[in-house]
This record gives C-alpha cells, structure tokens and sequence, in this order.
C-alpha cells in the first residue's frame, strides 16, 4: 500500500512538473504571438504608407509628364503663329 501511495505522490509530482514546463512554454507562445503580432500591425503601417508614398509618386509624375505636354503644345502653337502668313492690308 505504501508501494501505491509512494508512486501516486511520484506520480503527482511529475505531471505537477509537467504542468509547470507546459505553462511555462504556454506563456513563451503567448509572448511570440504577441510580437509577430506587434510586428504584423507595424509592417501594415509601413505597408500603407508605402502605398500613399508609391501614390503620391505616381502623382506627381503624371503632373510632370502633363506639364512637359502642355510645353510642348505651347512650344507648337508659338511655332504656328510664326510660321502663319502675314495677311494683306487691302483696303
């Protein structure tokens, strides 16, 4: 009987240590869930800020390329007016 009682107190020991081991790699998983997921929120702030930055790119060169049109349109039209025959001053 002593025999029983002796290996069910071992018993409880190990699984109490068990326990213990297992809660403490519980609470390490929590900890990295908890930084990926800091680390996921951050890299989606750099993301969008990438894409605003990546917009606003795309803006400014779309606004670049209208104005070197709108120079050279205006660079053809100067050349028309010049190049338009005098008109006759018949009277």
């Amino acid at each position: 009987m002593w025999k029983n009682i002796s290996e069910l107190l071992s018993l409880i020991f190990t699984f109490s240590e068990k326990f213990k081991h297992h809660d403490k790699r519980i609470e390490d998983a929590e900890r990295q869930i908890n930084e990926l997921t800091r680390q996921v929120a951050q890299l989606t702030v750099d993301l969008a800020q990438l894409v605003e930055r990546d917009k606003a790119r795309e803006l400014l060169f779309r606004q670049a390329l209208e104005i070197e049109r709108l120079k050279l349109e205006n660079e053809r039209l100067k050349t028309e007016r010049a190049l338009l025959p005098a008109k006759d001053k018949q009277s």
